[in-house]
C-alpha cells in the first residue's frame, strides 16, 4: 500500500449538514438539517500529506416564530493540511485541520423591526474520515467536519452556529 501521487487534485462534495444555531435573542433556535455542498482544490505534496484549499456551503438556516423569523446563510473558505494513513489496500484514514474563514449574513424580523447584519470572521475546523483509492487518479473520500461561528450581529444580537458536515467527495488527481 502507498500513499498518493505528488501533484494537484480538485474535488467536489455534498452531505448532510446539520446547522445548529443558538441564540439568547430568539428563543435559542435550534437546528435544522440541510444539504451542503463543498469545492476542493490542493496539493499532494508527500505521498501522505496534501494542502487543501476549499469553499463550503453549509445550506441555510431559517426559523419562524409568530411574526419573527430569522434566515442565516455563509460562505467558508477553508485552508487548511491534510494527512492520510494506510488501513489496508486502497483504503486509508485522513484527517485535516485548518482555519475557515466565513462571511455570513443574517436577516431577521424581531418584534416588528426587520434588518439584515453581515459579519465574518476566522474560525477553526476540522475534518476526520475514510478515503478509497479506485485508481492512482481518482479517489473517493466519506467524512464527518465540524466547525463552529460565535459572532454578534451588529452588536446586539449574540449567535453561535455550530456546523457538523457529514459528507461523500470525489476527488480526481492530475
Amino acid at each position: 500500500s502507498h500513499g498518493s501521487d505528488i501533484g494537484f487534485y480538485i474535488g467536489g462534495g455534498v452531505g448532510s449538514t446539520n446547522l445548529n444555531l443558538s441564540s439568547t435573542e430568539f428563543g435559542n433556535a435550534g437546528s435544522k438539517t440541510e444539504t451542503g455542498f463543498k469545492v476542493t482544490g490542493g496539493w499532494q505534496f508527500h505521498p501522505f500529506l496534501a494542502a487543501e484549499l476549499s469553499y463550503y456551503n453549509p445550506g441555510e438556516f431559517s426559523e419562524r416564530d409568530g411574526n419573527d423569523a430569522l434566515r442565516v446563510t455563509a460562505d467558508i473558505a477553508e485552508a487548511s493540511l491534510v494527512g492520510t494513513a494506510p488501513i489496508a489496500g486502497n483504503l486509508f484514514g485522513f484527517g485535516r485541520v485548518g482555519v475557515a474563514r466565513w462571511d455570513g449574513k443574517l436577516d431577521a424580523t424581531i418584534d416588528g423591526f426587520s434588518g439584515s447584519f453581515s459579519d465574518k470572521g476566522n474560525t477553526f475546523n476540522w475534518e476526520v474520515g475514510l478515503q478509497y483509492a479506485f485508481t492512482p487518479h481518482f479517489r473517493l473520500r466519506s467524512s464527518f467536519e465540524q466547525a463552529k461561528i460565535d459572532t454578534n450581529i451588529a452588536d446586539v444580537l449574540p449567535v453561535t452556529w455550530r456546523f457538523r458536515f457529514y459528507q461523500v467527495a470525489a476527488l480526481y488527481q492530475f
